[in-house]
């Protein structure tokens, strides 16, 4: 979606409806994960929920 939104020629580049839907979506998806995770466990996830290598060097 990034990506699209970045593209150079406007006409590629989503509307304002295309990001609403897909962003509704992804919220939808993420409640209806966070319930179904919160219901039936009792423990919190953690937001690291990855592994990263002990000699990668990460950088931002």
């Amino acid at each position: 979606m990034i990506m699209r939104c970045w593209d150079a020629r406007d006409t590629h580049r989503p509307t304002f409806k295309e990001l609403y839907t897909e962003i509704f979506k992804y919220l939808q998806r993420y409640k209806k994960n966070d319930y179904e995770n919160t219901s039936t466990n009792t423990t919190t996830a953690t937001p690291l929920n990855y592994q990263t290598h002990p000699r990668a060097i990460y950088t931002s």
